[in-house]
């Protein structure tokens, strides 16, 4: 393999490895991210039942002390009620609120009461520890919620009092009011009331509702338990706080980031590849154009040098011998000074582009004279040049720019249409352009191929093929010329079945 070929090669498989590596890492990238926020979402999920906890623990504490007071005093109230409604009052309006009104009535349950035996059932289910009992009872006003001391036997009395839904909303409302959901030293000291939803509620009922959020996946829910009946508390951590609470917050997904720099990545691998490729078709087309042009500056000038030594040793037979060895070095170094013209214009055009220097020509005279000087050069394939020109074709133009176009279409014409052809050159002149015409009678170039014979060291593999020479820069410095000119060049088919070039260049003042 050639190094030509090789350092591609190398760079195109490390490019590969390139992006094959960005890759994993952006997948490792992402995954790493997935668990960073699945830790993060945890931990606020762990501070969520942390706050539940401490919340259910301190109501648990405050509410069971008032209503174990409030009880025990009601074992001396002489049945009236009025000893358990000084406690009650005493008690609750501590935390915040005015408690005249939230008992609808104070009493003590005997053992012949109805309610005895559903109250003892529910003791015997309760620790020996617990002091009172919440237990939901149906009343004409609604549901109402019982508080009693336990009936530890037959005979057994049980003080207890009665709460209403609202005077039970009013009461925990009172006692969470100023209670912090989640404890000073994960807060730093900073207020999250907007960021920390709370939620106390008893079944289905909502009794308190503090900024809860129910969208929120951070959440936990917390019931009392026994011998709190079914009230519960929930706690809710809204997204915003995470930065609050971790270092560096909720990491956002870098998913669509990390997929857009491997989608970039592969997109310039790939482009990089491509360009590789273009390296190794220009390097190969650069390579051929080398060897076409070395060939076919060899070619005339090999014929200049063995027709002077021939005229230098003196070994003409004749005169006419003579002038026909001076006329091949004449047409020989014609055709080297068209090859050194064409590789000029190439390479003007390859550093800084060519620029035309227009004046007033009769481009039908123009043509003329090229045709007159490049006749000798056809003859030797015994070719023909016919002309059929309108004359007085006057309009600004760069002479030495047409020249060179005229040149290069009648080379390819000699080239491609074989030996002992007719090649016809038109000229037509109308109020808008200025048409040439370069008819050959060679085999043609089919359809498909004619957009690409404008392109630059590109040769058709029949050309190849048929062993015949050139750069394949002819036709590609004739498109740049005329587009200089801003006309058009095309190909068509002629009647004859060959090649028909087309020049059109458009009518303009001076």
């Amino acid at each position: 393999m050639r190094p030509s070929v090789v350092r591609p090669t190398i760079i195109a498989v490390l490019l590969g490895l390139a992006a094959v590596f960005a890759a994993i890492i952006a997948t490792q990238a992402v995954s790493a991210s997935r668990d960073r926020r699945a830790t993060v979402e945890r931990v606020l999920q762990d501070y969520a039942a942390l706050g539940a906890e401490g919340v259910a623990q301190r109501l648990r504490s405050s509410f069971g002390n008032r209503l174990t007071t409030v009880l025990s005093a009601g074992a001396g109230d002489p049945g009236d009620g009025t000893v358990f409604a000084a406690a009650y009052r005493e008690a609750f309006s501590t935390s915040g609120h005015n408690a005249a009104n939230d008992v609808s009535h104070f009493r003590r349950i005997g053992s012949g009461d109805a309610l005895a035996p559903a109250i003892r059932a529910f003791t015997a289910a309760l620790p020996s520890y617990v002091y009172f009992g919440m237990r939901w009872i149906p009343t004409a006003d609604g549901e109402q919620l019982l508080v009693f001391q336990p009936m530890t036997s037959a005979t057994a009395v049980a003080a207890s009092f009665t709460l209403s839904r609202e005077a039970l909303s009013t009461v925990i409302a009172a006692l969470v009011a100023k209670d912090r959901v989640l404890p000073a030293s994960l807060t730093h000291g900073a207020s999250l009331d907007g960021g920390v939803g709370l939620r106390i509620s008893s079944g289905h009922q909502l009794l308190v509702n503090r900024h809860f959020d129910q969208s929120s996946p951070y959440r936990s829910q917390l019931p009392l338990g026994q011998p709190y009946g079914d009230l519960s508390v929930d706690v809710s951590l809204s997204e915003s706080i995470a930065p609050s609470l971790i270092i560096g917050g909720l990491p956002r997904s870098r998913v669509a980031l990390l997929v857009a720099l491997v989608v970039l990545t592969i997109a310039l691998t790939a482009a990089a590849g491509d360009q590789l490729r273009r390296e190794l078709v220009l390097s190969r087309l650069r390579d051929d154009f080398v060897s076409s042009a070395s060939h076919e500056l060899r070619t005339p000038l090999a014929q200049i040098r063995l027709f002077a030594e021939t005229l230098r040793l003196g070994r003409v037979r004749s005169a006419d011998e003579g002038d026909k060895s001076l006329a091949i070095i004449e047409n020989e170094s014609r055709r080297l000074e068209h090859l050194v013209e064409n590789l000029l214009y190439f390479s003007r055009a390859e550093r800084s582009g060519m620029h035309l220097a227009r004046e007033l020509t009769d481009v039908s005279l123009l043509i003329d004279d090229v045709v007159t000087g490049f006749a000798p050069l056809a003859a030797r394939t015994a070719c023909t040049i016919a002309v059929e020109l309108e004359r007085d074709a006057i309009m600004p133009v760069d002479p030495s720019a047409i020249r060179q176009i005229v040149l290069n279409l009648l080379d390819n014409a000699v080239k491609y249409g074989g030996s002992g052809q007719v090649i016809t050159v038109g000229l037509t002149f109308t109020e808008t352009e200025c048409r040439i015409d370069v008819i050959d009678q060679g085999t043609g170039i089919p359809v498909d191929e004619r957009a690409r014979v404008w392109e630059r060291f590109w040769r058709s593999d029949s050309a190849r093929r048929s062993g015949v020479t050139g750069t394949g820069v002819g036709l590609a410095i004739v498109n740049d010329l005329v587009r200089l000119h801003e006309g058009t060049a095309s190909v068509a088919s002629s009647p004859t079945g060959g090649a028909c070039i087309v020049i059109r260049l458009p009518r303009r003042t001076a």
